[in-house]
């Protein structure tokens, strides 16, 4: 069963975004969060919203470079 909210560390953990970025998230509106006494839990429906709404990657293989042969 997935969890209906994450702490700060775990979400850093799970996406790779930064806690930077993530408080960024908060006070802009776009990630949901509920405090919990002292704990601040990202509502994970909202986070799962962000993730949907990012642009797809375009990732292009790097150009082969030709192997030098031993001097």
């Amino acid at each position: 069963m997935e969890p209906i909210y994450i702490t700060i560390r775990d979400w850093t953990a799970l996406t790779g975004i930064g806690r930077g970025k993530t408080y960024g998230l908060l006070s802009s509106g776009t990630l949901r969060a509920v405090k919990a006494g002292k704990r601040t839990l990202i509502d994970m429906a909202s986070g799962r919203a962000y993730l949907a709404a990012l642009p797809t990657a375009t990732i292009s293989a790097p150009a082969r470079q030709p192997k030098r042969m031993a001097a």
